[in-house]
């Protein structure tokens, strides 16, 4: 979904056009690739007991996933497209003066492209694909998909997911959700419930709406990113309680699921913001960004990258472990959301806030890796910490 971000933001920058698809049948479409057989049985009548060579990469094969992708991806290749390095799913070509891609998840694809149109009738014509749901993206991978006519730019929201599994979870445990302000109460700490254990019968329940909110983070409801982790560290022993807390942060998405991420290109404002230019030659010498040498020229104007990180400190009272809260913004856009436990426990505020600049500064090193790989976005660095 990382990528699906980026890819929107590109669009609205370049004026793209895009399309979604999905393939009809796509793992038939490839032949296995080793021996595979079966013994008829007796609903074959007079064949049962026959041997029976299977050469179509049926669903329920384990190879059969490999298969489609392997065959896709050669008829990706012959129509001019290659991987891109930083993400083997996301297929790039270049047309002169921009790049046109291709996100493929298993059968769903997202192109992105001035022409559309000229890559889906390729794959329909010569490689006889049959496409369903061919046009504008509305919806995809469980994230409610937009082009905002005012600020120009394409939305990404989880309205629809998050009906869809409200509905569920209140009719699986016959309880009505309730309007709560915020996922976790100010100053709830879970980790110091001892409430009663869920009885086994109720596990896998708590499991399947941890889940759920995992799932409603990666669409880009960083809001709730905080709570979700928490809870989610309890899923072997949930108590009492915790359920209650997960129930509360569900009541939280219910009455608050209009909330969608604007993935707008236009620069960030930083004003009110002094920056002050620091000089680290002393300290870091010889520190330099690995730049790969087959890096090519960047296609599209600048695109500031900002990070907002923070650190509180011995936020779990059980380990005194510090929290580590993270968002990367491209343009207007936010790309990066992290909220998670440190792995040590620093003694001080200023232990656990240079363990969190060092996190952001490796996901930063990611992201702007990703980006160059693009061959699309350059971008300058600013770093704000709240």
């Amino acid at each position: 979904m990382e990528t699906v971000r980026i890819l929107f933001v590109i669009a609205a920058l370049k004026k793209f056009k895009v399309i979604a698809a999905d393939v009809a049948s796509a793992y038939v479409q490839a032949l296995t690739g080793e021996l595979v057989y079966a013994i008829a049985g007796q609903e074959f009548g007079p064949w049962q007991g026959k041997i029976l060579i299977i050469v179509k990469a049926l669903y329920g094969l384990k190879s059969s996933g490999a298969m489609w992708h392997q065959k896709f991806s050669d008829n990706l290749r012959d129509m001019g497209f290659r991987p891109c390095h930083a993400d083997f799913d996301l297929w790039m070509k270049d047309r002169g003066d921009h790049y046109e891609y291709i996100a493929v998840m298993v059968d769903d694809l997202l192109i992105f492209s001035k022409e559309p149109l000229s890559i889906i009738e390729p794959l329909q014509k010569i490689w006889g694909y049959t496409l369903k749901g061919v046009g504008s993206p509305e919806y995809d991978s469980g994230a409610d998909i937009e082009w905002d006519k005012g600020r120009q730019c394409w939305t990404l929201g989880a309205k629809t997911y998050i009906k869809s599994v409200c509905d569920r979870i209140e009719k699986l445990l016959e309880t009505p959700l309730k309007n709560t302000g915020s996922p976790l109460d100010a100053g709830d700490h879970p980790e110091m419930d001892d409430t009663d254990l869920l009885v086994p019968s109720e596990i896998p329940i708590y499991q399947m709406m941890i889940g759920c909110l995992q799932w409603a983070v990666t669409l880009g409801r960083y809001d709730i990113q905080y709570a979700t982790n928490t809870l989610a560290r309890f899923g072997q022993k949930p108590r009492d309680e915790h359920l209650k807390r997960a129930l509360q942060v569900f009541g939280y998405l219910k009455f608050h699921a209009r909330g969608k991420l604007y993935l707008d290109p236009s620069p960030i404002s930083y004003e009110g913001i002094d920056f002050k230019d620091e000089d680290w030659t002393e300290c870091y010498p010889d520190a330099e960004e690995y730049i790969d040498e087959n890096t090519p020229e960047p296609k599209v104007d600048t695109v500031p990258i900002t990070v907002f990180k923070d650190a509180s400190h011995a936020t779990c009272l059980d380990t005194r472990r510090s929290v580590t809260g993270i968002l990367i913004m491209l343009g207007n856009a936010p790309i990066f959301f992290y909220s998670n436990r440190q792995n040590t426990v620093e003694s001080s505020t200023y232990g656990s806030e240079l363990v969190a600049m060092r996190i952001a500064i490796e996901n930063l090193l990611g992201l702007r890796y990703k980006l160059r790989m693009w061959k699309s976005v350059p971008s300058y660095l600013e770093t704000t910490t709240l």
